[in-house]
This record gives C-alpha cells, sequence and structure tokens, in this order.
C-alpha cells in the first residue's frame, strides 16, 4: 500500500501508517538529543545549587578517604555536628584522585541543611577568597 513512498528516515522501514515513522524519527533524533541536553544542564545546576548551599551554610569537619577506585571515583566517610555518619561515593578530576590517598584526612565543608552534600574545605576557601576579592575596591 505505501510501497511508493520513501522513509524520511533511512533507518526505519514503514509500517502500517507513515505519520508513526515521521514521530519516531523526530523524536530520535532531535528530541532524544534535547532531552540529554536537558538533563546535563538540570545536573549542572544541581551542582551549583548545592556548593551555594554549602558555601553559604557549611559547617566544616574533616573527611576521611576510606576507598579510591575505577576511573576517579573515591569514598570518603565523615561526621555531623549530632555525630551521624555519612559515606559519599563520587567521581572527582584526575587532579584530585591522585592528589587524595586512602586513609587519608580530608577537610570539608557540608551543608547544615542537608549534611549529605559537601565540599571539600579549599574549593570553599577559594571560593570564599574570590568573593572577598571581587568585593574589596582596587589599591590606589
Amino acid at each position: 500500500m505505501y510501497s511508493s513512498i520513501k522513509s524520511p528516515c533511512p533507518f526505519l522501514q514503514y509500517g502500517s501508517l507513515p505519520l508513526n515513522n515521521e514521530i519516531f524519527c523526530f523524536v530520535m533524533f532531535c528530541g532524544l538529543p534535547i532531552i540529554g541536553v536537558g538533563i546535563i544542564a538540570l545536573s549542572y545546576i544541581q551542582r551549583i545549587s548545592q556548593f551555594q548551599e554549602v558555601l553559604a551554610n557549611g559547617i566544616e569537619t574533616t573527611a576521611v578517604v576510606v576507598r579510591k577506585y575505577g576511573r576517579y571515583r573515591i569514598v570518603v566517610e565523615y561526621r555531623d555536628y549530632e555525630g551521624k555518619m555519612y559515606r559519599r561515593d563520587f567521581e572527582v578530576l584526575p587532579s584530585e584522585y591522585h592528589r587524595f590517598t586512602q586513609g587519608e584526612a580530608v577537610g570539608i565543608f557540608y551543608s547544615t541543611r542537608r549534611p549529605h552534600i559537601f565540599a571539600f574545605k579549599e574549593t570553599i576557601e577559594q571560593a570564599r577568597a574570590a568573593a572577598q576579592s571581587r568585593r574589596e575596591p582596587p589599591a590606589p
């Protein structure tokens, strides 16, 4: 019935309704990349928001690197002000991965509202110093 109609999507054969294949092609080649970029953007925005939360309301403590594995993944453990233990597994930059050793104590700040969210002390101090330098007028 549709044998004379060529598919706009070279990877598909027409079924009983050509419109279904066109919608499928649109979703696969246009919709999925847009959704993927959206997910990446939301993840980035979430990380920025969490960092700002720790920057504004963070409590300093010490974490211990309990494991290094895989491709730049580390596991740290720390306790909040109530003594509750948190264990976080996450990916770090290669430079951070090589800087840490298993069993090493590392300074961190964690969020008072959500203690499972933390940032390295060095990163917080750099952010605070940068913010302070933007507030100070340049010397004459």
